[in-house]
């Protein structure tokens, strides 16, 4: 069966999954933000998105899409990934890669980004933006080059 996403949605939601395992995860003693953070947290961090984000890009329209980077990974190359990116940074010239969500002030307020130089590579430059200033969007990478969509069809 045929379905739609908006990539807003899906991280809204990515986003909520978190914030309602803080509790649980402090129950546990185990860290969910700062330099406290270790495997345990990194682990669910990575199952939720790769069971509420990854599986919809996984089954979108046209298929088949390259997969998504990791989950708080920083790859040596995005050239063969699809990735999540931020549209208004992207009409501005800029190329930047979802990487993980950060927390300034509220639980997982913030979105982190790679910089891309031209070749897809990274920068070294990590952008920060606030999760209600970013419009999320997929950059769809097939094996005849890459779209921009932020709205995802798929199969259930």
């Amino acid at each position: 069966m045929e379905a739609t996403f908006a990539m807003a949605e899906l991280m809204v939601i990515f986003r909520a999954s978190l914030v309602a395992l803080i509790p649980v995860a402090e129950r546990a003693r185990i860290a969910w933000q700062g330099p406290e953070v270790y495997d345990p947290w990194e682990t669910i961090e990575r199952a939720l998105f790769t069971s509420i984000v990854e599986s919809v890009v996984e089954n979108a329209r046209p298929s088949p899409l390259r997969p998504l980077p990791k989950y708080g990974i920083t790859h040596q190359s995005y050239a063969d990934l699809s990735f999540i990116t931020d549209c208004a940074a992207r009409l501005r010239g800029e190329r930047l890669v979802f990487r993980k969500l950060g927390t300034l002030q509220d639980p997982f307020d913030t979105m982190c980004f790679l910089e891309l130089g031209a070749d897809f590579v990274p920068t070294g430059q990590i952008i920060e933006s606030s999760v209600l200033q970013v419009a999320p969007e997929l950059a769809a990478r097939t094996a005849s080059g890459l779209s921009y969509c932020d709205v995802i069809e798929y199969d259930e």
